[in-house]
């Protein structure tokens, strides 16, 4: 198998708007949040406020994506090395993020949830249903 490289774009649904401006401020937990959906997109959020919790998927647009190896920083401080895929590390060779969160509302385009490890300005890709899959 090739490790070539294909292009792959993404256009946001959305954005991420929080108090959070460093990557290194988010708390374990995440904090409470706004999703702003963009207006050609907001027809999709149709029937999501049923659910309690969401998936957001996120491009980490201040991700470093040549690292493959870190140290988990915010359960321990001097963990061992690991590779990328095996902690939650925002800087990896494909920076998308992914968080489920509470779902607190969803009007008009915004939506408020609890527990979103992203920060400001985090453009968001996708919203999934935190389902058990019978909908």
């Amino acid at each position: 198998m090739s490790s070539k490289k294909k292009k792959i774009v993404f256009n946001p649904v959305g954005i991420v708007r929080n108090n959070v401006l460093k990557r290194r401020e988010i708390p374990l937990g995440g904090v409470d949040s706004e999703i702003f959906i963009y207006p050609e997109y907001r027809p999709a959020l149709k029937g999501l406020n049923c659910y309690s919790h969401i998936w957001v998927i996120s491009h980490l647009h201040k991700s470093r994506t040549d690292v493959l190896q870190a140290r988990p920083r915010k359960v321990r401080r001097n963990g061992k090395l690991k590779g990328v895929f095996a902690i939650h590390s925002p800087d990896r060779p494909a920076p998308v993020g992914l968080s489920k969160v509470e779902l607190i509302s969803c009007k008009n385009g915004v939506l408020k949830v609890k527990n979103l490890d992203f920060i400001n300005g985090t453009p968001v890709l996708d919203i999934k249903s935190a389902s058990d899959g019978n909908e």
